[in-house]
C-alpha cells in the first residue's frame, strides 16, 4: 500500500497589524480564506523563523495591501458576554458598509468523493454614525432595512422606492447618502 501526502507551503502577505494597547506589528500575515472568520492569526516577524499567534479579541485593525479590516466587540443583548467580531471596511463615512466573508465548507465521504465548492461569499453589514451596532443589510426587505438609515435623504429615498437602486447598488447608495449627508451637514 503507498499513500501519497501533498505537502503544501505555507503562504504569507505584508500586513500591519494595530492591537488594542495600541501596538504595531508590521509582519507577514499566514494567508487565508476569509480574514473575517478566523479566531486568531499566525505571523512572522521580519527575520524570525518562528510562527507567532495573536488572537482577534488583542486587535483593532488590521491591513493587508489595501484591504481594511476593523474588529468590533459586540455586547449580546440578552446575555452576559462580549465578541470579538471581524468586518472589512468596504466603505466609512457617516454610513460605513462592512462586509464578513464566509468559506463554504468542504466534506469529504467514505468514498474520497469532494463535496461543496469551498467558495466564498459574503454578507454586508451597515453602520450609522452615533450608533453602536451594525446592522446586516441583505436581500430579504432590503428596501425596509436600508430606508431606515437614509431616512431624510429624500431623493436617494425615491430612487431606492422606485427600483433604481437595488441590493447590488448597496455601494452607490452609501457614496451617494455620504454626498448628501456631507453637504447637509458641513
Amino acid at each position: 500500500m503507498t499513500s501519497v501526502i501533498s505537502v503544501q507551503a505555507q503562504e504569507y502577505t505584508s500586513a500591519t497589524i494595530y492591537t488594542r494597547t495600541a501596538d504595531t506589528i508590521v509582519c507577514q500575515l499566514k494567508v487565508q480564506k476569509s480574514y473575517t472568520s478566523v479566531g486568531n492569526f499566525q505571523y512572522l516577524l521580519t527575520g524570525e523563523k518562528k510562527e507567532r499567534k495573536i488572537y482577534k479579541d488583542d486587535i483593532k485593525q488590521l491591513i493587508i495591501d489595501s484591504d481594511v479590516y476593523r474588529f468590533f466587540s459586540i455586547h449580546y443583548k440578552y446575555a452576559a458576554g462580549v465578541e470579538t467580531k471581524i468586518y472589512q471596511v468596504i466603505l466609512e463615512g457617516t454610513l460605513s458598509l462592512y462586509a464578513q466573508t464566509y468559506v463554504q465548507t468542504q466534506t469529504l465521504s467514505p468514498g474520497g468523493k469532494v463535496s461543496g465548492s469551498g467558495e466564498t461569499y459574503q454578507e454586508y453589514f451597515i453602520k450609522k454614525e452615533g450608533i453602536e451596532t451594525l446592522k446586516e443589510i441583505g436581500r430579504v426587505g432590503f428596501k425596509k432595512q436600508i430606508l431606515k438609515f437614509i431616512d431624510h435623504d429624500d431623493a436617494l429615498s425615491l430612487k431606492i422606492r422606485n427600483k433604481e437602486y437595488v441590493f447590488e447598488d448597496l455601494k452607490k447608495i452609501v457614496i451617494e447618502y455620504n454626498a448628501w449627508y456631507a453637504l447637509k451637514h458641513p
